[in-house]
C-alpha cells in the first residue's frame, strides 16, 4: 500500500471514530452551569470547560474574564491560548478545579 493511501486511511479512521454529536443538556445541568459560572466569577476560580467544536468535544482550563449574556459569550483567560471566546451554547460540561 502506498504511503499516501495509509495516511488517508488513518485520517478517515480518525474522523469516523472521533466525530461526536453534541449532547442535549437537561434543564438542571444548565442551572448547574449558571451556579458554577457565578461562583467562578465571584471567587475567581479556575474552571475546566468541555465544549463542542467542529464535531469534537474539546476541553481546556481558564479563568472567567468577562461574560456577555446578550450575545451568549464568555471570555476565558487560558494559559495556552490567552483570551478565548466561548459560546454558551457550545458548552457540554464544566467544573471548578480549585
Amino acid at each position: 500500500m502506498l504511503i499516501e493511501h495509509r495516511e488517508m486511511l488513518a485520517k478517515m479512521t480518525d474522523e469516523l471514530l472521533n466525530d461526536a454529536e453534541k449532547p442535549l443538556l437537561a434543564e438542571d445541568k444548565l442551572e448547574e452551569f449558571d451556579m458554577i459560572l457565578n461562583r467562578a466569577i465571584i471567587e475567581n476560580k479556575l474552571i475546566k470547560f468541555w465544549i463542542y467544536k467542529n464535531k469534537r468535544i474539546i476541553n481546556f482550563e481558564g479563568y472567567i474574564r468577562k461574560t456577555n449574556p446578550v450575545n451568549g459569550i464568555i471570555q476565558v483567560n487560558t494559559k495556552e491560548d490567552g483570551v478565548v471566546n466561548v459560546w454558551v451554547k457550545s458548552i457540554v460540561d464544566m467544573q471548578i478545579l480549585e
